[in-house]
């Protein structure tokens, strides 16, 4: 089950089945900025658990690369790289 990292979010994946759930980068320092934009602790946090924020933090038609083509067929969804920069929290 996937749930979102971020601080008072309720969202799961059993819970809010029709939203998407962007997995947080496995690379340390790109984890600190994505925990620290969420205002979030890292420490003691196992490095090899996967975290994921929901899609309520943030504006998918203008950080999605192919937001349309997602919205009408349900491609895979291709996200900007620093998206971190700005989490809306």
């Amino acid at each position: 089950m996937k749930w979102c990292f971020v601080p008072k979010c309720t969202n799961t994946s059993r819970n809010s089945l029709d939203k998407i759930f962007i997995i947080i980068p496995s690379n340390l320092r790109r984890k600190r900025k994505w925990f620290a934009a969420a205002r979030k602790e890292l420490k003691d946090v196992s490095l090899k658990t996967m975290f994921y924020c929901c899609e309520d933090h943030f504006n998918l038609k203008e950080d999605m690369e192919n937001y349309m083509e997602f919205k009408l067929s349900k491609v895979r969804h291709v996200l900007s790289f620093y998206l971190y920069s700005w989490l809306n929290c």
